[in-house]
């Protein structure tokens, strides 16, 4: 089976119309991810497709597509920025975020820790 195009694979030509397509073909191993504490109101989780980051170094600012691969209790509150639920700390969310299949990245954890 050959993959759907992603939107984050060419943002200039990509067809909103293949949503249906992409979105039921999504693996957690396509994403990378990092988790900041934010002081006061719990770790903020950040999802970025690795392609989009190997490619432009930055967070991806458009729709991901990733909840029926999400793990439980995280929920959506900017595009690719989430918030745990369950109160789980960092360390809990990482792991739980590797055991899904998402994939850590030291230069974006970096990356985002300066955005805060």
């Amino acid at each position: 089976m050959s993959r759907s195009q992603r939107p984050w694979d060419n943002p200039d030509f990509f067809d909103e119309d293949d949503n249906d397509d992409w979105m039921g073909e999504l693996d957690p191993s396509e994403f990378i991810f990092a988790v900041v504490d934010n002081e006061g109101e719990g770790p903020v989780v950040y999802i970025c497709p690795k392609r989009y980051w190997d490619d432009e170094g930055h967070l991806w600012d458009g729709e991901l597509g990733l909840d029926d691969i999400l793990p439980d209790g995280l929920h959506e509150v900017m595009d690719a920025t989430f918030m745990d639920a369950e109160g789980r700390d960092a360390d809990e969310l990482r792991d739980v975020l590797e055991q899904a299949g998402f994939i850590p990245n030291n230069a974006f954890q970096n990356f985002m820790a300066k955005t805060q």
